[in-house]
């Protein structure tokens, strides 16, 4: 269920404390719940925040900032071990605060009203400066809450005016800034890449171009990359190597873009709270910022991991979340990194969502047709309906399309249960041809790879992109040959959309065994753990095998110091494996050989 929580704070941090006023209801409808509470003030975290401003802004990395307005002071390993101190002192003085007696009653009405597979908008209504900076995705509840995340907010504001038209691609306004010391062609690769986007480019341009766009059609999303920065509470973005300008100066375009149906901007440059607090007035309804200086490399990977995961499928607010902490792998050189990303956003907007090719009924495995349903009539049928519907023109041949593929598909698996391979790999091809937006033909052309045993980056082209067009067989397999290439995150990422839209038990048991595969591959034991016991529960309760999840959980247990407990696993283990080789279920993988002799091994000790 999708929830949203607001928390409305009017006061300051050192000298009166704040009025919290809590709101509590689901997206989409009034609030059910309102309740007001106190924070104190707080000098030691107004403290702790500057002291870690000051220390981050002394790293000096190669960032998006100015160019040369860069200090260096001191050297790196003194810096980074300073920032990294004032970092943790600065989360320890935040997470105090919260847990401060007059604010409790807020804090515990919300573990009430919350549960943990809601999906919740946590949205920070202030006017302060200083409580905007403050690091929210730290508290405790939030990182608790899995399918949360926090974005900022003003306390007042004007009416916000959003189109109800879904765009068939989304219309985007690349403004490509000063590029001086840092890599914006990276930024636009990323952008040209993006799936059902029809993408403008203005590269170093001059303020009247920026100016003409704005006014000349409607865009959905306007993106900067190049050097930004805030001059007191106003924002200042290099638009090429000579000039710069103050947000203010685009206010006429800004506002037009909005009332004709801008959704989002996103700043991927440096310090930019001061770029979404000059856009307040134009009710645009979500600004993507970066709070502080932002590393090259960081705002890349950022817009690199946030644009995947939106453009297919998964929802705004948690496309945020995971790239921003997909960043913690890079903190070993970019301390902070996964603290710099923060949405911004009018109160009452309506999350923006990307285009998505319409979903078609799954039919997994393959679906072979019997000798007699490919008689001469079925052929003949099959080409008179190819024939009407070229003759009869594009929409009509829209519809007739997919009806189209699934027969020629259906003859492609007649040949390949019959061994004509080459027969096989035709009809499927020419199946893709006629309707290349349905999934089933990738599907069934990634699945008769996987049984040639061919080389897993071959099956996994064909399985990626059955995937991409809503398959859920699909998102597990991807998936499963993910994990055997290395890519853990990837993984991570394809088991979230099964897991987020399941269709059918099987294929969400795969999707939670998937992701606890791979988060123990990274050594992440507790949460493997809890999706394991999700894939083994699920197996259990809807009469499933489950026999590499429950080999997988019993590693986990293992690594936990508990033998006993991980013996259960291993009898499970066991037990499924026969059972899938009784019932002829699936052929065995590698990974199930491997887990039979462990547990043989292990049952024997």
């Amino acid at each position: 269920m999708k929830k949203f929580v607001g928390l409305k704070l009017e006061g300051d941090l050192t000298v009166s404390g704040c009025r919290v006023t809590l709101e509590i209801g689901r997206e989409g409808e009034p609030r059910q719940i309102e309740q007001v509470g106190r924070l104190p003030e707080c000098p030691d975290l107004y403290f702790a925040l500057q002291q870690w401003k000051e220390s981050y802004d002394q790293l000096g990395r190669n960032s998006r900032l100015e160019p040369g307005k860069i200090v260096y002071d001191g050297s790196i390993v003194d810096n980074f071990e300073r920032c990294r101190d004032r970092a943790l002192e600065l989360k320890e003085q935040f997470q105090i605060w919260l847990r401060s007696p007059s604010f409790q009653d807020l804090d515990r009405r919300l573990r009430e009203e919350l549960q943990r597979d809601d999906e919740i908008r946590f949205l920070i209504r202030t006017e302060i400066p200083e409580l905007q900076q403050l690091p929210w995705h730290l508290w405790d509840l939030v990182d608790r809450y899995r399918r949360a995340e926090v974005a900022l907010s003003q306390v007042s504001f004007e009416p916000c005016q959003q189109t109800d038209s879904s765009p068939e691609q989304m219309r985007v306004l690349a403004i490509l800034g000063n590029s001086e010391g840092i890599d914006i062609e990276r930024d636009r690769h990323i952008l040209e890449s993006l799936p059902d986007a029809q993408v403008t480019f203005l590269v170093e341009p001059q303020l009247h171009q920026i100016t003409d766009h704005l006014w000349s059609q409607p865009w959905d999303i306007i993106f900067f990359a190049g050097h930004s920065e805030t001059e007191g509470d106003a924002g200042r973005i290099y638009i090429n190597s000579q000039d710069s300008i103050l947000l203010t100066e685009l206010w006429y375009g800004l506002r037009q873009a909005a009332q004709q149906g801008l959704q989002l901007v996103i700043f991927n440059s440096c310090d930019g709270l001061g770029l979404a607090r000059d856009l307040e007035d134009l009710a645009i309804p979500y600004t993507i910022v970066m709070r502080e200086k932002v590393p090259d490399r960081i705002a890349q990977e950022f817009l690199k991991s946030f644009l995947h995961a939106f453009s297919h499928g998964q929802s705004f607010h948690l496309s945020a979340r995971e790239a921003r902490e997909r960043l913690q792998a890079w903190e070993d050189q970019f301390l902070c990194a996964s603290w710099l990303p923060i949405i911004y956003q009018h109160p009452t907007a309506i999350a923006p969502t990307w285009p998505q090719p319409q979903e078609l009924t799954p039919i997994s495995p393959p679906v072979s047709a019997p000798a007699s349903n490919l008689s001469r009539r079925s052929k003949l049928k099959t080409l008179l309906l190819v024939i009407l519907g070229i003759s009869l023109g594009a929409p009509t041949y829209g519809m007739l399309a997919p009806e189209v593929s699934k027969r020629v598909d259906r003859q492609g698996a007649f040949h390949y249960d019959e061994e004509r391979i080459t027969q096989a790999l035709f009809f499927n091809a020419l199946a893709i041809a006629i309707a290349p937006w349905t999934p089933q033909p990738y599907y069934n052309r990634g699945w008769v790879c996987k049984q040639k045993q061919q080389l897993n980056t071959i099956c996994l082209f064909w399985y990626e992109r059955a995937a991409n067009k809503g398959h859920p067989d699909a998102q597990a397999e991807a998936a499963y040959l993910n994990i055997r290439l290395g890519d853990l995150e990837k993984a991570i990422y394809r088991s979230n959309q099964c897991i987020e839209r399941p269709v059918y038990p099987g294929i969400e048991l795969a999707c939670w065994k998937n992701r606890g595969w791979a988060r123990m591959k990274q050594g992440r034991w507790i949460e493997a753990k809890e999706d394991l016991e999700k894939a083994v529960s699920l197996s259990i309760s809807k009469h499933l095998t489950a026999p590499h999840a429950a080999c997988l959980l019993a590693q986990v247990w293992e690594q936990e110091g508990n033998p006993e407990q991980a013996l259960e696993y291993w009898h499970k283990t066991k037990e499924d494996l026969a059972k899938d080789a009784k019932e002829k279920l699936s052929q065995r993988s590698t990974e199930q050989d491997e887990c039979l002799g462990e547990a043989i091994s292990r049952l024997n000790d």
